[in-house]
């Protein structure tokens, strides 16, 4: 960053490092043109930000990588286009990993974007904005010492870009994963029903196909209910056809049993809410092409967590207030959506801290409101009455989910004489195995 021709630069103004896709997208948001340095062989370009102030970007690429390995080589030093150096740097083109002979002076490669993605905003609600496109540079060979003396760009690659939606400086959700479960949710029911207090409930298909009254009465009672998928998998380590048989089943489950077709989705294990890298990006991106607003969290007291012990209600309370807006600049775990649970465990301590968390919500000044408020949407947005002839169908998927509960009923009784079908059968859900908590 250069100086100002007057004045200072500002206190938080410094120079950084970035990567090559950094740059691509510094480049290509500020709109101007990445030149090739004669004499350094290195791409640059330079733009003013928002405050006028100019940035000088240099950086280092899949052609500066072939140059300094040809130049290695001319020095004796034998060098691989596939050794660990150039495979763990941000080298992310493909100029340079190519064992085919240059032809001629010039040629045109497509260059790809990172695995990496960028993040737009800072709410919590999460939706793919930009889908991964190659670039295509033009270069220049000097057909003697076979370096690259020119790059040209005729466009710059495009990663994924995620935004996030729903930010509010003096309003908080909460939300409650896992359920529903026998014990735990209708206590917190009674809280949020003692203290007036919506919240946003995401249910597993199979536990509210086990406890149906359950769900039913958090969707009478006035809140909101989402998908946690059907048995709770890790969603970064299935198929695409297996994801969205978990989507289906429990959207046709909620569609049998209210009425209405959810919009909202949570994935378990919290892996694809704040995904890092392209390979986390694409079952958000499967599920928002489907029609699911995946819904963040920010604020996360691991009340689920019994190691090394369980926390206490005055320790979840006291995480979740000290992390409410506003947000320090180092505080990365300030939000306004909180992540608590009513299922897959023990949840005493998570009951006894939710009256404490909603006055102290409340005591500085927000309020608690529905997931769907912070987005702009109604309620019928996000949990869409089914029409006439859709009813008829989730009837039917009513009738199937019936015969498979009667199935199971059946095979238990049969098998496993002396314990009920749903101890049986689904005891590696509750014993853990299957299920670990949204973290």
């Amino acid at each position: 960053m250069l100086k100002p021709k007057q004045g200072k630069l500002p206190a938080d103004a410094h120079d950084s490092s970035v990567s090559v896709q950094e740059a691509w997208l510094a480049a290509r948001d500020s709109d101007e043109d990445v030149t090739f340095d004669d004499d350094a062989l290195n791409p640059h370009f330079s733009y003013l930000d928002e405050r006028s102030l100019r940035h000088d970007v240099w950086f280092l690429d899949a052609v500066t990588a072939l140059n300094h390995m040809r130049a290695a080589q001319t020095l004796g030093i034998q060098t691989s286009p596939y050794g660990g150096w150039v495979r763990r740097s941000f080298v992310m083109a493909s100029v340079g990993y190519s064992r085919r002979r240059w032809r001629g002076r010039q040629t045109a490669e497509r260059c790809l974007p990172a695995r990496m993605l960028t993040w737009k905003a800072k709410a919590r609600s999460c939706a793919s904005r930009d889908r991964p496109t190659p670039g295509v540079r033009d270069l220049t060979i000097d057909p003697n010492t076979k370096l690259i003396t020119d790059e040209n760009f005729q466009n710059l690659p495009e990663p994924f870009r995620v935004g996030r939606y729903g930010y509010s400086p003096n309003q908080v959700v909460l939300t409650f994963d896992d359920g529903p479960d026998p014990e735990w949710t209708p206590k917190i029911l009674d809280v949020l029903k003692r203290e007036h207090a919506p919240a946003t409930f995401f249910l597993i298909g199979i536990q509210t196909d086990k406890f149906s009254g359950l769900a039913k009465r958090i969707y009478n009672e006035g809140h909101t209910i989402g998908n946690h998928t059907f048995t709770h998998p890790d969603v970064s380590n299935i198929s695409s056809t297996y994801m969205k048989v978990e989507l289906n089943l429990t959207e046709r489950l909620f569609a049998s049993l209210m009425g209405i077709r959810a919009k909202l989705l949570r994935p378990p294990y919290a892996i694809d809410e704040e995904p890092d890298t392209a390979d986390q990006v694409k079952p958000l991106e499967f599920a928002q092409d489907m029609g699911y607003i995946t819904v963040g969290n920010r604020i996360d007291p691991n009340d689920w967590s019994d190691k090394p012990r369980r926390h206490t209600a005055e320790e979840i309370s006291s995480y979740v207030l000290a992390h409410l807006p506003p947000c320090g600049a180092n505080d990365l775990r300030c939000g306004n959506i909180v992540l608590l649970h009513d299922g897959g465990g023990n949840r005493a301590e998570t009951v006894r801290a939710l009256p404490m968390i909603i006055d102290g919500i409340r005591a500085r000044g927000y309020s608690v409101v529905p997931v769907f408020q912070l987005f702009g949407k109604t309620r019928a947005d996000v949990m869409a009455p089914l029409s006439t002839g859709e009813r008829w169908g989730a009837r039917l998927d009513g009738l199937g989910f019936w015969l498979f509960e009667a199935g199971i009923v059946s095979i238990t009784w049969i098998f496993f004489p002396g314990r009920s079908a749903h101890d049986r059968a689904f005891s590696f859900y509750r014993d853990g195995r299957h299920l670990r908590p949204a973290a």
